[in-house]
């Protein structure tokens, strides 16, 4: 009888039963695996037939077969003209059929659209997008270095036309420092900004000079715009011949009461009589020397007061032959109806009312009612401001003192 040894014979059993499930399983796995294989063919396939359709649809349909190449600045300044198709720099297998202007007045992104016509004549219109920007400093035009009159109103920033191409008003500073009641020449510096940050900067000179200096003729246009000019010694601005304590007359200046002003003054004296006002005159022309004896007679009975209301010789209006004094010297003239008369249709005939009441300081004289000076009928209504007088001091932005 043979030796059995029952634990071998349990151990071979449970090799035997294992060996058959492992058969078992390879038989059931096989079918997942070709499973998967048939699935991943079937998504290749579909995957290449979306890919050969998107093919045919971009370069049937959408493109048409052709190719656009854009510039590689897709930028444009505020405010220049370009058209969308400026920003193409190639179109293979096609043409551009049609362009569009870019609209560029305001900063940030803009839209383009241009149509594209392939070589195979599909039309496509073809959309991009490009930047307007502000990168160009403004521009600052002078007339060269400022010349003013010493003493007179000065604003350097209306010296200079600034642009920029954005149309909007740049920011203007002007850096240095000067004295306008002192003569001299000051470097300046005009700035101007605009508002994207660009600068731009303009070096030039102011020069203050004095308006009694008798050397030369010259010319300027003056800080505030109005055009002066020294001829022989004699001041004008705008073509208007000046006569104050900062401008004189030289001493052999002597024309006579002018004819304009004489034939407009009894032009007026007429009008004033059809309204029942009588005028005349009692100073019109006086020379250097006869302002001299009068100021002279004044200033010793009051040399403190005197210069309020009698001119120094050479700065007097009457040495002009373009001023008269009008039926009386009397503060109160104003009040009565030959001097509301005066002040309120002098100017039609081409009179101002030379040193009105309340611009004392500006005039460097009192009130004189019976003051009028003749510049013309169009100047004169400027003056007149509908009854509210301004001062060719005012006007002008000049001032009125001695020197000493």
């Amino acid at each position: 009888m043979a030796f059995k040894n029952r634990r071998f014979e349990k151990r071979s059993r449970r090799w035997k039963r294992r060996s058959r499930e492992r058969s078992y399983s390879n038989i059931f796995t096989r079918p997942s695996i070709a499973r998967r294989a048939g699935t991943g063919v079937l998504y290749g396939l579909l995957a290449l037939a979306a890919l050969f359709l998107f093919l045919f649809i971009f370069f049937n349909v959408i493109g048409g077969g052709s190719k656009v190449k854009l510039v590689k600045d897709m930028t444009a300044e505020i405010n220049s003209h370009r058209s969308a198709a400026s920003f193409v720099e190639e179109v293979r297998e096609g043409t551009i059929l049609r362009d569009q202007a870019v609209d560029t007045s305001s900063l940030g992104k803009k839209t383009c659209r241009i149509t594209i016509v392939s070589d195979k004549g599909k039309e496509k219109e073809y959309e991009f997008q490009i930047t307007i920007v502000d990168t160009q400093p403004p521009t600052i035009e002078t007339d060269g270095n400022v010349v003013v009159f010493k003493g007179s109103e000065v604003n350097l920033i209306n010296q200079a036309k600034v642009r920029d191409n954005s149309n909007t008003e740049p920011e203007i500073e002007v850096i240095g420092k000067w004295d306008i009641s002192s003569v001299g020449t000051y470097p300046i510096k005009l700035v101007a900004r605009d508002a994207s940050g660009n600068k731009a900067e303009k070096d030039l000179y102011l020069e203050v000079i004095d308006g009694n200096s008798k050397e030369g003729n010259y010319a300027f246009t003056m800080a505030n715009g109005h055009r002066a000019e020294v001829i022989d010694g004699i001041t004008y601005i705008d073509g208007i011949l000046i006569v104050n304590k900062s401008f004189s007359l030289p001493r052999d200046y002597a024309p006579g009461f002018t004819n304009e002003a004489y034939y407009a003054f009894y032009e007026m004296v007429d009008a004033a009589y059809e309204d029942g006002i009588s005028l005349w005159g009692i100073s019109d022309y006086r020379s250097w020397d006869e302002q001299n004896e009068l100021y002279e007679y004044y200033k010793a009975d009051d040399p403190e007061g005197v210069d309020s209301y009698s001119a120094r010789p050479g700065y007097s209006e009457h040495q002009s032959g373009l001023a008269i004094d009008i039926n009386t010297i009397d503060k109160g003239f104003g009040e009565t109806a030959e001097g509301q008369w005066l002040i309120n249709h002098c100017w039609e005939y081409g009179f101002i009312y030379r040193y009105p009441a309340g611009k004392e300081e500006i005039t460097g004289y009192i009130a004189e009612p019976w003051h009028y000076r003749y510049v013309g009928r169009d100047f004169a209504e400027k003056l007149y401001n509908n009854g509210d007088w301004i001062s060719l001091e005012e006007y002008f932005g000049i001032d009125s003192k001695y020197a000493n």
